[in-house]
C-alpha cells in the first residue's frame, strides 16, 4: 500500500511540473536592444528588424536604449524607421541612457516623438526644446518598471521587500536582448569619420609599400581589406569624392619623392593634398575629429618620411662591409702569393700581398691583416711571421 502511495505522489509530481513550466513560459516577454553612435544603414537595418521580430514574438513591448547624436540616413530611409515605429503593432519604448553620457541630437530626435513612452537617465541629454520626456528611470531596468500603465504597455510587476532595504518593484517578465551580426557591427564601427578616414590612408599607403619594395604580397592584401573597409565607411557617411581623390593624389606625391630617394616637391605637394582631403573630405557638416587627424597625419609622417625609405634601402641595397671589417677575415690563396698575388674573400677577388718569409700556396688558407689602399695584408691562417717593417723597429 505504502510504495502504491509513492508511485502516486510520483505521478502527481511529474504531472506538475510541465504545469510550472507553461506558467513560466506564460510570462510577458520584452525584447531589448541598443542603438548607439552615428544612425546608420547598419543600425536602421537592426531596428527594423527587431520591430518585426518583437511583433512576431507577440512581445509585451520593445525597448530601445538610444544613445545617437546624429543620423546619415537617407531621407527615404528615415522616414521608412520612423513610420514603422509609429506603426508598429508592439508597442515600442526608447530609454536615452546611460546616466550622464547618453544623448539624442539631430534628427534622431525625431524618432522619440514616435515612440509610444520615452525614459531620460539623469544626467542624459536630448537636443530639443520640448523633448516629451514621459518617464525619467536611472537605469534600464527602472524603466522597464516604468513603463507599466503607460500608452498601449502592461508590464506586471512586484513589490520586493528585503528586511533593512527600501522596498522595490521588479518586472514579471522574459527580458530577451539581441545584437547586430557581427559582421553589422563592423560595418558600423567603421561608418565614423575617423575610421573611415584612417582605414583609407593606412590602405593607400600600404598599397605604396608593396609597389616600392616588389614584396610578395602581404602588404598588398592588408592594403586590399583596409580599403575595403574603408570603402564601406565611406559609403555610408556624405563623403565629398573631390576630398577622396585629394589623399589618393597626396599618397601619389609621396610615392614619387620616395623613387626618388630623398622628400623633396613632391612631398610638399602631397603634404597639401593631404591638408585639402582630410578636410573636404565629408559634407553636411560632418568633418574627422582632430584627435583623428592629428594621429594619422604623425603616422604618416613617421612611415613616409622613415619607415618605408628604411624598408626600401634594406629590399634594394648591395650589402657593404668597411676597411676595418676586412680585418680578421679568413679566404684563400689564388695563385701563390710571394710576397704578392690574389685573394678570394667572400667570394670576391682582391690582390694581397704577404711577409717574404711566408709565402702563401695556391688555394691555401689566409687572414688578413691588414689593408693598404686597395691591398690587403695577409698571412697563413696557421703559423704566420711578423712582418720585417715590425722587426726593425726600435724596442723601447
Amino acid at each position: 500500500m505504502r510504495k502504491l502511495a509513492a508511485g502516486f505522489a510520483c505521478f502527481c509530481v511529474l504531472l506538475l511540473v510541465p504545469g510550472s513550466a507553461d506558467a513560466q513560459s506564460s510570462r510577458p516577454v520584452v525584447n531589448v536592444i541598443q542603438i548607439g553612435g552615428l544612425l546608420d544603414r547598419v543600425q536602421a537595418d537592426f531596428w527594423l528588424h527587431a520591430i518585426d521580430d518583437a511583433e512576431a514574438l507577440g512581445a509585451a513591448a520593445l525597448i530601445v536604449q538610444l544613445d545617437s547624436s546624429r543620423s546619415v540616413l537617407s531621407s527615404t530611409r528615415f522616414a521608412e524607421l520612423s513610420g514603422s515605429i509609429r506603426n508598429a503593432k508592439t508597442p515600442v519604448g526608447i530609454w536615452v541612457g546611460p546616466a550622464r553620457s547618453g544623448h539624442v541630437g539631430g534628427d534622431v530626435v525625431k524618432l522619440l516623438q514616435t515612440a509610444d513612452v520615452v525614459g531620460l537617465a539623469p544626467g542624459a541629454s536630448i537636443d530639443a526644446t520640448k523633448p516629451g520626456v514621459d518617464v525619467r528611470s536611472p537605469t534600464l531596468g527602472d524603466f522597464l518598471v516604468d513603463l507599466d500603465g503607460k500608452a498601449r504597455i502592461s508590464i506586471p510587476t512586484k513589490v520586493i521587500r528585503n528586511k533593512g532595504e527600501t522596498p522595490h518593484r521588479e518586472p514579471l517578465v522574459d527580458v530577451r536582448f539581441a545584437k547586430p551580426s557581427l559582421t553589422a557591427r563592423t560595418v558600423h564601427g567603421v561608418t565614423s569619420p575617423g575610421p573611415a578616414y584612417a582605414l583609407l590612408m593606412a590602405g593607400l599607403l600600404l598599397a605604396v609599400l608593396e609597389f616600392a619594395t616588389a614584396g610578395i604580397g602581404l602588404a598588398a592584401g592588408t592594403a586590399a581589406i583596409l580599403l575595403l573597409l574603408g570603402a564601406l565607411g565611406l559609403g555610408g557617411l556624405p563623403t565629398n569624392p573631390f576630398g577622396v581623390v585629394a589623399l589618393v593624389f597626396a599618397v601619389f606625391g609621396f610615392s614619387v619623392d620616395l623613387q626618388a630617394g630623398a622628400p623633396r616637391f613632391w612631398t610638399a605637394i602631397g603634404t597639401g593634398a593631404m591638408v585639402l582631403g582630410t578636410f573636404t573630405l565629408f559634407s553636411d557638416g560632418m568633418h574627422v575629429p582632430l584627435i583623428w587627424v592629428v594621429a594619422v597625419f604623425g603616422l604618416t609622417a613617421a612611415f613616409v618620411l622613415a619607415g618605408l625609405p628604411s624598408l626600401i634601402r634594406a629590399r634594394f641595397s648591395s650589402p657593404t662591409i668597411g676597411r676595418e671589417g676586412f680585418v680578421g677575415e679568413v679566404g684563400a690563396a689564388v695563385g701563390t702569393l710571394h710576397p704578392e698575388g690574389l685573394v678570394s674573400i667572400r667570394g670576391a677577388t682582391w690582390r694581397a700581398r704577404t711577409n717574404r718569409a711566408t709565402p702563401v700556396e695556391d688555394g691555401a688558407a689566409i687572414r688578413v691583416i691588414g689593408i693598404d689602399g686597395l691591398v690587403l695584408d695577409v698571412e697563413p691562417e696557421e703559423g704566420g711571421a711578423k712582418d720585417y717593417r715590425e722587426h726593425s723597429k726600435p724596442s723601447t
